[in-house]
């Protein structure tokens, strides 16, 4: 197998793998950063109510 693969496909993972780290870990007390958006975005159930990216109490 040659070597060069490994150097193309393992950034995509690494990153691919922090990404999905930083948003599915739960966030610190009174966080509300990119990654606490993303999360309240797609996990929250206001999610579908039209009040996306509005801060949640």
């Amino acid at each position: 197998m040659p070597d060069w693969w490994l150097a193309a496909v393992f950034p995509g993972i690494a990153f691919s793998v922090m990404l999905a780290l930083w948003v599915l870990l739960p966030a610190r007390k009174g966080e509300w950063d990119f990654g606490a958006r993303l999360r309240w975005l797609l996990f929250s159930e206001r999610a579908n109510d039209g009040q996306a990216g509005e801060k949640q109490d």
